[in-house]
């Protein structure tokens, strides 16, 4: 279940399930994957075939990210069987 975001935006779009203006290109992409991220018990239960998964370090906490695109990506941290500060961020 997804618990926490960091992203305030991504957030709305998870609550009232409309797309954010400026991503609508990939509105139906992110919405799949915050189901997912929904739906899951463990961090790992979201890398399966299809999606870009993976996972690195980030100051003392563990964070997982799904690939949207060449530009774009999902975050996530894990607490017991939630998601939390789920992010969107870009990437360089």
């Amino acid at each position: 279940m997804i618990r926490t975001f960091r992203h305030a935006d991504l957030a709305k779009l998870w609550e009232i399930g409309r797309p954010l203006q400026y991503k609508m290109d990939i509105a139906n992409d992110i919405i799949r994957i915050l189901d997912i991220l929904d739906s899951s018990e463990r961090a790992q239960d979201a890398d399966f075939a299809g999606l870009r998964w993976d996972s690195w370090q980030e100051h003392t906490q563990l964070r997982y990210g799904i690939t949207l695109s060449d530009r774009w990506l999902i975050s996530y941290s894990w607490d017991e069987k939630d998601a939390v500060d789920v992010d969107f961020e870009t990437i360089n």
